[in-house]
């Protein structure tokens, strides 16, 4: 993240997703040599996490939430993977072979630096491809909503059967 800061210019930004996460935000600030903005769980509402999420440059996760919450802006993500979900999340938007590591590979802090790098370089056409993907997503949700609703309604057999 030092890196990061001091080659790309980088203003860092920490969200504890959970209040759990705190403790460890409070450790990564203690040990970045610049000043950064810091957006907790339980301290700020949903919506404002949810507004950073989208307005990012870059993200460095390993949290599923905050991945899926950025991808709508378009954010280059590089997922350091602990959960299967953002394995999963990460492999479904063919991301996984230059963006998705696991937490125990060597070198893993050159290697996700070397991915933000990259992301960057390749910002506006990762962002469109996010922003696709999105877009398919929430319509496979209404479609799965107006199946779900009719099913309520009506029963089985009332309408298309998924």
């Amino acid at each position: 993240m030092n890196r990061l800061c001091c080659e790309e210019g980088f203003f860092p930004v920490l969200l504890g997703m959970e209040k759990m996460n705190a403790g460890p935000c409070g450790r990564l600030q203690q040990k970045l040599e610049t000043p950064c903005a810091v957006f907790l769980s339980g301290e700020c509402s949903a919506d404002i996490m949810t507004g950073v999420l989208r307005q990012l440059s870059a993200l460095i996760t390993s949290r599923y939430h905050a991945a899926v919450l950025s991808m709508d802006g378009g954010c280059p993500i590089a997922a350091v993977s602990m959960d299967e979900r953002l394995d999963s999340l990460m492999r479904e938007n063919a991301l996984e072979e230059n963006y998705l590591f696991s937490v125990s590979e060597a070198d893993l802090g050159n290697r996700v630096a070397a991915a933000v790098t990259e992301g960057m370089e390749h910002r506006d056409e990762i962002r469109g491809y996010l922003k696709e993907r999105v877009a398919k997503y929430q319509e496979m949700q209404r479609e799965m909503g107006a199946f779900l609703k009719n099913y309520l309604l009506n029963g089985p057999g009332h309408g298309s059967e998924k």
